[in-house]
């Protein structure tokens, strides 16, 4: 028989189930949803925190920014790596899972990419100047709607 689990160089097509007992599974259920709640906290706590630690770097004297941020930034990365959220998908064997959904940082940096792009081509010049006639546009149509309400 075969091993589930291949090499990093091998890329499964989907993932392997494994058996486990029905007592794990639930085991496994109560623990996600402890560990989704203390990450979900955790969100709520790190994010007026990091806002603050940014505010008190950019307060700092200098053309250079005050280390606070990252320090925050810093213990998040920390607490995920404990929390270890998705522990529980190690019971099936994929390797094709980092594959199959980009990272969010590539994503938002494909679209910081588009966007200087369009903004060093004057494509958002263009974009807001169609946004503001539209909103121009809006605003006519309104006053003209109340004026002729304010006749009737």
């Amino acid at each position: 028989m075969s091993d589930p689990i291949q090499s990093d160089s091998e890329v499964l097509e989907s993932p392997v189930a494994v058996e486990v007992s029905k007592s794990q599974l639930v085991r496994d259920l109560v623990v996600f949803q402890i560990k989704l709640f203390v990450d979900g906290l955790r969100d709520v706590i790190l994010i007026p925190v990091s806002f603050g630690a940014a505010i008190l770097s950019l307060l700092k004297t200098g053309d250079k920014a005050g280390s606070e941020f990252y320090e925050v930034v810093a213990f998040g990365r920390q607490t995920e790596k404990s929390i270890n959220l998705f522990e529980a998908a190690d019971r099936i064997a994929t390797t094709a899972d980092a594959e199959a959904i980009p990272e969010l940082d590539g994503l938002v940096e494909d679209v910081e990419s588009y966007m200087k792009t369009q903004y060093e081509d004057g494509k958002f010049d263009q974009v807001r100047d169609r946004l503001q006639r539209m909103m121009d546009s809006l605003d006519k149509r309104q006053r003209s709607e109340n004026s002729k309400d304010s006749n009737a």
